[in-house]
């Protein structure tokens, strides 16, 4: 009976590993960073290994699930947003005398803007948000980002991508 094989005909087969990566990368991402906002919890660090973890599978995950031009797009685009918030924290250290966003929150960020950009920016204004009330609740000037950054990200990835 005809040439195709069964997975041809329902469209299975290697149509679907890219789908398949995707939402595996997009799981592992979200893993990464509440692994990232337990480490910074604790040490108000952001290891570097993590860091270029969370990017390679951020990356992998759009080039699998948006395609190269996709994927492109938005590593161009969070590299503009990594540089503004960097040139951003520069400009605070230098009038303020003290440090703002830590460079570990700026790699987060930007490293959020590879899946998406809209949705790493809604997720870092949450995160900064919660981050505000809660130092205001504890009557603190310092806390670590990531543990409030990390879940509002998830949280906007979640919204976008379900709808």
């Amino acid at each position: 009976m005809g040439g195709a094989s069964r997975s041809q005909r329902k469209g299975g087969g290697m149509d679907a590993l890219p789908g398949i990566v995707h939402a595996c990368c997009l799981v592992l991402v979200g893993a990464l960073m509440l692994v990232a906002a337990f480490i910074d919890a604790k040490t108000r660090t952001y290891p570097n290994g993590l860091a270029a973890a969370l990017f390679l599978v951020a990356f992998i995950g759009t080039l699998a699930g948006k395609g190269p031009g996709t994927a492109m797009h938005h590593a161009l685009i969070a590299l503009v947003i990594g540089v503004g918030f960097l040139i951003f924290e520069l400009i605070w250290r230098w009038l303020r005398a003290s440090p703002g966003l830590g460079i570990g929150d700026i790699k987060f960020i930007a490293t959020a803007a590879i899946i998406s950009p809209v949705g790493a920016l809604a997720g870092c204004a949450l995160g900064l948000a919660c981050m505000a009330l809660a130092a205001t609740a504890r009557r603190t000037r310092t806390m670590p980002l990531l543990p409030f950054l990390a879940p509002s990200c998830i949280l906007s990835f979640l919204m976008l991508y379900t709808g």
